[in-house]
């Protein structure tokens, strides 16, 4: 844990892991691990980007939700859309099955989403008080628990919580206290979708198309889970990732108080990316890697490196979801050429209409007219 860059600068004192932050789209792998472990979904399922902006009303508010780069991408599978980090689709996702139910999956892996309020704070709220930007990052988490949460899809669906102190010797090297790895450990999620979620998230082809191919997020030696998160007006960049030994992730934003911005540009593919990428190779130096997971039990595979659970192999539609019908094949109006053979008169020929005649008798009374 690195709670600040240096103790001794300013707001070096604040451990900036345990305070609450927007983390972005980096909260998205919990979205799109509640809709695929509920059946709503699987990772072909296609999912329409569109309309932007999607527009969503409840009771007390009307919300816009636009993507990233201002554009839609017409129908994709989920992992693309995943990968791709598409807003409007992974608000489609969450509203498939629901608000409450993602969040009552965030805080099955210990996530705990803030809603702050007007003294300055934050509060733990209701199911039913929180909106679709709960899968964009609307509502804080602590830093810390976001790697717990992110670390419990390593662990293939075990929660760990955190622990600071590992062992404590006296002055002779002999141990007065020792963690055991499992003596604070519990099942929190099924290992098939936390295996689906890290054959997603590792998956650079999934993720090409907004972040380009080989980005930071990619490691050419090794195989690594990541997503990145960006907030509003470049405020919070975040990369999470995570491998069989390694769970990381990393905020980069505003330590003095929390009212300044980055530069425009600074997405968190760039700003907190490349740092992640750059640990978890010098942390990992010395394990190979092509070490990864094994598929668990009660899953299958698919082509182009998809993976469904045993019993839901096949999702056809996102339920909730209306992607446009085909257009319709345009009619040909195209003006036949013109043969050059000139005027072609009628056949047979008109008989030509007789003029009308003018009534001599003013009156008009029969017989005259």
């Amino acid at each position: 844990m690195v709670g600040s860059p240096n103790y001794n600068s300013t707001g070096g004192q604040i451990n900036f892991t345990t305070i609450p932050r927007n983390m972005g789209s980096s909260m998205k792998p919990y979205t799109y691990g509640a809709v695929i472990n509920a059946r709503a979904a699987t990772v072909d399922t296609p999912v329409y980007d569109g309309p932007s902006p999607l527009i969503y009303k409840d009771a007390y508010s009307t919300a816009k939700i636009y993507n990233y780069d201002g554009k839609t991408h017409g129908v994709l599978p989920l992992k693309k859309a995943m990968g791709n980090s598409l807003n409007i689709a992974s608000v489609k996702v969450e509203l498939s099955i629901g608000v409450p139910a993602v969040l009552s999956y965030m805080r099955n892996l210990n996530v705990n989403p803030r809603i702050p309020v007007d003294s300055g704070g934050y509060r733990i709220g209701n199911l039913d008080e929180y909106g679709p930007s709960l899968t964009l990052g609307g509502y804080p988490i602590t830093l810390l628990e976001h790697v717990g949460g992110i670390a419990t899809y390593a662990d293939m669906g075990v929660y760990h919580s955190p622990e600071s102190i590992l062992k404590v010797t006296d002055s002779h090297g002999q141990p007065l206290y020792v963690s055991h790895p499992d003596q604070r450990a519990r099942p929190a999620l099924d290992p098939a979708v936390a295996f689906i979620m890290a054959q997603i998230m590792s998956d650079d082809q999934n993720r090409c198309m907004i972040f380009g191919c080989n980005s930071a997020l990619h490691w050419r030696d090794r195989t690594v889970a990541a997503k990145t998160g960006t907030t509003d007006n470049f405020k919070d960049a975040v990369t999470v990732a995570f491998t069989p030994d390694l769970a990381v992730a990393l905020w980069v934003g505003d330590i003095l108080s929390n009212n300044y911005t980055m530069v425009n540009g600074s997405d968190g593919v760039f700003v907190a990316s490349p740092a992640v990428h750059s640990f978890v190779s010098q942390a990992l130096a010395g394990v190979p890697g092509n070490r990864w997971y094994t598929a668990p039990p009660g899953v299958i595979a698919g082509a182009n490196n998809s993976w469904f659970l045993g019993d839901t192999p096949s999702v056809a539609k996102l339920p909730g979801d209306n992607p446009p019908s085909p257009t319709p094949t345009p009619v040909d109006y195209n003006v036949p050429p013109d043969p050059g053979t000139g005027p072609v008169l009628a056949s047979p020929s008109p008989s030509p209409s007789p003029s009308p005649q003018v009534c001599p008798n003013p009156l008009k009374i029969w017989p005259n007219c």
